[in-house]
């Protein structure tokens, strides 16, 4: 292949990449607007065979972000007892924009966020001018993710936005987002930012033991029992005398969906803990109960129960193995937003983060070749810091 076709296939590779990240952020939007805009976040795999079939090398790269997706995926594939189609749906999300970057011809391609940014800041501003404000910045609003009566869910870019630019050091966009974030908050991504923007500025050496690795996939564990204990009616007394409402309220109904679904849960724990109910089941069962489609909410919770207690172990440990310091903050950030969301199929959000992940892996590989070159061992803190080898 010459240089003119690799350069050729490149370009058509981030034309693609930028057309379908623009096309996630604005079906969002749009499709309360115009009928079928809502399809257009479905573009991702067919985009990928059509660069697969017409400008490619036909060579795959997996890296090591991507891993814990895939193995979703996989899991998903190889549990044929477990199908549904729900299940397929949330395949199709998981990949459908990860596989636009699985191509080789991208390996060197940086993604500049910002345009993204601007577009999401303008579809935002535009519904606050048109819907007005009205802010809320008190204790209670801050933990019933009220204060303000501005989308919620466009948090999600604002906080991965604030950390891509915190990591960038580009700080004026960091700090435009953090008051966005702030107008249109979450509390749950307005804590994820907080934690691992602190992991990210600040140079903790007890991170970076294998032992601390083991003991983060543990912590996700115990996190998903607190929540069932919670779901099954333990500490409602001490949290009503803290806050002045009950846990239902303070988890805006999560914990009331976990409930319903804890009996299923408990009389098939053995099958479930070993092969899970299958990706995809939580919604459908609830639909069972309510007669009505609902989401959980709970992506630690949604892991353990449809692909078991295995594959949820082995999704963390990929999820933060052989991690830098900056690649190791932005995972946790991650990995907050999965403990009240349904982080894992909102096709926006995975596009966002895979970017920034990209991003990195390419900053990763550009150092180890400098320090290659240089024959050094030594490098900076910010760099060359891995989780779990």
């Amino acid at each position: 292949m010459n240089q003119l076709t690799i350069n050729s296939n490149l370009s058509v590779h981030k034309v693609a990449i930028y057309l379908n990240l623009y096309a996630l952020i604005s079906y969002q939007f749009l499709s309360g607007l115009f009928d079928g805009v809502q399809y257009i976040k479905y573009l991702g795999i067919p985009s990928f065979v059509i660069l697969f079939l017409f400008f490619s090398s036909k060579k795959l790269v997996i890296r090591d972000y991507q891993k814990p997706f895939l193995f979703i995926c996989f899991v998903f594939l190889i549990s044929a007892f477990n199908w549904n189609m729900q299940g397929l749906m949330e395949v199709y999300f998981i990949s459908n924009f990860l596989l636009l970057l699985l191509f080789k011809e991208v390996s060197n391609l940086r993604i500049d966020l910002r345009f993204a940014n601007v577009l999401v800041i303008l579809v935002f501003l535009g519904k606050a001018f048109t819907s007005g404000v009205v802010l809320d910045l008190s204790l209670f609003g801050i933990l019933n993710s009220s204060t303000s009566n501005l989308d919620g869910g466009v948090s999600f870019y604002f906080g991965l936005f604030a950390f891509n630019f915190l990591y960038e050091k580009k700080y004026r966009w960091f700090f435009l987002n953090i008051f966005l974030l702030i107008l249109a908050t979450k509390r749950i991504v307005l804590l994820g930012v907080i934690a691992s923007s602190i992991l990210m500025l600040f140079n903790f050496k007890f991170l970076r033991s294998s032992f601390f690795l083991l003991l983060i996939i543990a912590l996700n564990l115990i996190i998903t029992y607190l929540l069932i204990l919670l779901a099954q009616g333990y500490f409602t007394a001490e949290i009503n005398s803290i806050f002045g409402f009950s846990p239902g309220h303070l988890t805006q109904g999560r914990t009331t969906l976990v409930a319903l679904l804890l009996p299923y849960f408990l009389a098939n724990l053995e099958f479930i803990l070993l092969f899970g109910n299958g990706l995809g089941s939580t919604p459908l069962l609830l639909q069972e109960l309510f007669g009505l489609f609902f989401l959980l909410h709970n992506d630690l919770f949604k892991i353990l129960f449809e692909l078991g207690l295995i594959a949820f172990l082995i999704f963390f440990y990929l999820l933060y193995r052989n991690r830098t310091k900056n690649e190791f903050a932005l995972v946790v950030l991650f990995n907050i937003l999965l403990i009240t969301d349904n982080v894992l199929i909102y096709v926006h959000v995975l596009a966002i983060y895979f970017l920034i992940c990209h991003n990195m892996t390419l900053d990763k590989r550009h150092y180890e070749s400098y320090s290659q070159k240089k024959d050094s061992l030594s490098s900076p803190a910010s760099s060359s810091i891995t989780w779990g080898k």
